[in-house]
């Protein structure tokens, strides 16, 4: 199954799980200090990636 790219069906049956990559933080996450250090590379790299795009109109 995972050759033809398919989940094993015991993964399947578990239900969906929430992905903390794909979650937004809560407001009170966005003032502590330890998630905003923990985030800031990956933030400071997004920022330039949008910045980099071309304009769209």
């Amino acid at each position: 199954m995972n050759r033809a790219g398919l989940r094993p069906l015991g993964w399947s049956l578990a239900g969906p799980r929430p992905l903390p990559h794909k979650q937004l933080p809560e407001p009170d996450q966005l003032k502590d200090p330890d998630f905003v250090q923990r985030n800031q590379i990956i933030a400071e790299r997004l920022r330039a990636a949008l910045d980099a795009r071309p304009a769209s109109r």
